[in-house]
């Protein structure tokens, strides 16, 4: 009876040993499971924040395309306002060429 009491300590002690593993293992790995939601948690408002950064972004892009589209426009002006410039001019010293002869 004395080897059937051993053998019964000897489970009973590799039984507590091997609960005692598996309840470190859940409270290692309840930590690592709180790390994670806390760094999802920081990524997610990082996500959130390059989104608004982004949006940012397109917002200034679009009000850049309407400088560059008035700056586009801007030499199709100058080019007309020269051309009626010159054409005046020569309107003018044709009357004033005009108005010698006469």
């Amino acid at each position: 009876m004395g080897d059937n009491e051993n053998v019964q300590c000897s489970q009973a002690n590799e039984s507590d040993r091997r609960l005692n593993n598996i309840d470190q293992a859940l409270k290692d790995l309840s930590t690592r499971l709180g790390a994670v939601e806390t760094k999802t948690e920081v990524y997610n408002e990082q996500i959130k924040m390059i989104f608004n950064i982004l949006e940012d972004i397109k917002l200034s892009l679009k009000d850049l395309q309407k400088s560059v589209n008035k700056l586009e426009k801007r030499p199709a002006d100058l080019s007309q306002k020269i051309f009626i410039g010159v054409l005046t001019s020569m309107i003018t010293a044709l009357l004033m060429l005009g108005m010698k002869i006469i």
